[in-house]
């Protein structure tokens, strides 16, 4: 993924708080300063996730049919 951006009043590594879907395959992630709680929005495009990413359950279930 990507790194978590480094807060430029508090010197300090933000985290993580939201990810939202937006237009055309993009994402916008949310940062949080642990510190003085301001939020940095960094706007991404999707990654493209392989099918057994997006549903994790339908490879087992096709091997439980099997046997």
């Amino acid at each position: 993924m990507y790194a978590e951006p480094i807060c430029i009043a508090c010197d300090v590594e933000r985290k993580l708080t939201d990810v939202t879907p937006v237009r055309n395959r993009h994402e916008m992630l949310k940062y949080e300063c642990p510190q003085c709680q301001s939020i940095f929005r960094l706007v991404v495009r999707r990654e493209r996730r392989e099918p057994a990413e997006t549903n994790p359950g339908r490879p087992m279930l096709a091997a439980a049919e099997q046997a």
